[in-house]
């Protein structure tokens, strides 16, 4: 029954947010406005995304695999899977370009997957054909747990944000 009752107060909350916003941003048109329901190309990512990056980057030590991370979170479609058949447009997506573009990104890929952060497997477009999304909460955890050093700045920042925004998968987190 709680449910219920949540559902009208978040939507009469978030009715009274856009107003304001609407208030504070009058001169511009709602044309202008990201509106991520009613437009195409937008994903799904967790809230505390921009943490859970920052996590990922101490983790890979002068590898800043963070941007392939999100290009690959942006390849889904609201599920956990992307398929591969080419990289090179991944490999830009991310920022890599030059003569060692495919073989850093393909780097880096190797590093979220040894991270535990994807999964990788291969198939007919090579050796990394098919890639699956893991929960962040659960890599983080099984990091710590395996004794991976977070800085506790982010760590704590990403159990506090969790928290706040009530995300049930977060409940891995210690």
């Amino acid at each position: 029954m709680a449910v219920k009752t949540q559902r009208p107060r978040r939507k009469k909350l978030q009715d009274r947010k856009e107003e304001l916003g609407k208030t504070i941003f009058s001169e511009l048109k709602e044309s202008d406005l990201w509106h991520y329901k009613k437009n195409g190309g937008f994903f799904s990512v967790p809230r505390p995304i921009s943490i859970i990056l920052r996590i990922i980057d101490s983790l890979s030590t002068n590898k800043r695999c963070s941007t392939v991370y999100l290009d690959l979170c942006s390849r889904t479609y609201s599920d956990f899977f992307v398929e591969i058949e080419a990289i090179e447009p991944l490999a830009f997506a991310s920022g890599y370009t030059g003569a060692r573009r495919l073989y850093d990104w393909k780097e880096r890929v190797k590093t979220l997957e040894e991270l535990g952060f994807i999964k990788i497997k291969a198939g007919e477009f090579g050796d990394i054909s098919y890639i699956a999304i893991v929960n962040p909460y659960v890599a983080i955890t099984k990091l710590r747990k395996a004794g991976k050093k977070i800085p506790d700045d982010l760590y704590n920042a990403l159990v506090a944000r969790a928290h706040k925004i009530a995300a049930k998968d977060a409940a891995t987190l210690d």
